[in-house]
């Protein structure tokens, strides 16, 4: 990752950067609400096609990786995996059992070989290999939480057991880790109605799927002589060219994410201000060339770290190996938006660190990256 860190600590101005940052009193005067760099991708980029990016998140898989289990059931999942080495490397990644037959605790670092759900799966290691396509489906449609059709909402346990449904010839019968300690999956009939249900919406309407832009794709671990996992990872169309680029806010219990699109609040452009943030350390996604602030038309290019305390606000931009990052400009502040005069402003030249910050804040991160 390429780390470019910004500070102010009180009236100290920290760049540690080979990158120029225009801040003169000129050029935040001359400054308009147009920014140079044309995001030349969002203006006919209808289409949710990702053939390329998925082509080469297949290419560079790795043959094996080093995991362990953290967690189960996991948040929202089967199991939390740590993956500890390759570009598939993460703490806490979402895991779901894709083979019902072995056995697989909290345990690790075991090696697993690494296949594409879309791709050849070594011999007789699942009994329905041909309806991963659905499964990718199922994991894509963001189930948990939703109002099933027989009353209540969905959880993953339900989702787990529509994917033995699905690729496998047998459920558990136990079930224990489908539900929190303190519940009893068999003694509520409802949760196989609802499993079904999932699996019965996957057979109508994902054969063939195949994951477009900010889907997630499925990736397959096969462990010797335990249980098989999936996990997705998100695919991001490639650059291509220099593109606008804004950090956005994270989901936040599934009820929305604390950041505003500038097109909600009535500017003429995509982007987005984060906040309210009270003191504390934060880490967002940034995304490139997400027109009208639609992450599935934008490819995801790095993150940016904020932190807060005790008034002072610094930024990291950490920007993936891939992209070459042009120029940045943050904004931090009491109000949503810079203003200039008496107008609120997204122009990224108008975009600085306030001084002596206190209560809650909002940040605006803006950069212009480049790909190949």
């Amino acid at each position: 990752m390429k780390n470019i860190f910004y500070s102010i600590l009180g009236v100290v101005f920290l760049c540690f950067s080979c990158q120029v940052e225009k801040l003169t009193d000129e050029n935040l005067e001359n400054q308009s609400d147009d920014i140079s760099i044309t995001d030349k991708k969002n203006n006919n980029n209808d289409s949710n096609d990702c053939s390329e990016a998925i082509n080469d998140l297949i290419t560079n898989l790795p043959q094996t990786v080093s995991a362990s289990t953290t967690a189960k059931p996991g948040n929202n999942s089967y199991f939390d995996l740590d993956i500890l080495n390759t570009n598939l490397s993460g703490t806490n990644i979402p895991a779901w059992c894709a083979d019902q037959d072995l056995s697989l605790e909290v345990e690790g670092p075991l090696e697993f070989d690494v296949y594409s759900s879309y791709g050849e799966l070594p011999e007789g290691v699942f009994e329905k290999p041909e309806n991963f396509d659905l499964v990718n489906w199922v994991l894509n449609q963001d189930f948990i939480g939703k109002v099933s059709p027989s009353g209540g909402t969905y959880a993953f346990g339900h989702i787990q057991y529509a994917i033995w449904l699905l690729v496998d010839d047998s459920v558990c019968q136990i079930c224990t880790y489908l539900t929190d300690p303190t519940g009893d999956w068999n003694n509520d009939p409802s949760n196989i109605i609802k499993a079904q249900e999932i699996a019965d919406a996957a057979l109508a309407n994902g054969e063939g799927y195949i994951p477009g832009c900010g889907d997630k794709f499925g990736i397959i671990l096969v462990p010797d002589g335990k249980q098989s996992l999936i996990i997705t990872k998100e695919i991001t169309r490639k650059l291509d060219g220099c593109e606008t680029a804004f950090a956005i806010g994270n989901t936040t219990d599934g009820e929305g994410d604390d950041s505003t699109c500038f097109i909600e609040d009535s500017f003429n452009r995509w982007g987005w201000t984060i906040g309210p943030l009270n003191e504390g350390q934060f880490s967002y996604n940034v995304y490139a060339g997400a027109g009208q602030c639609d992450t599935s038309k934008g490819a995801l290019v790095g993150t940016v770290d904020v932190s807060y305390f005790n008034g002072d606000v610094s930024v990291t931009y950490n920007i993936n190996d891939a992209y070459t990052l042009i120029e940045t400009h943050t904004y931090a502040g009491n109000n949503p938006y810079p203003v200039k005069g008496k107008k609120e402003t997204v122009a990224p030249g108008q975009f600085k660190i306030e001084q002596n910050l206190s209560g809650e804040i909002y940040v605006i991160a803006h950069s212009v990256v480049c790909g190949d």
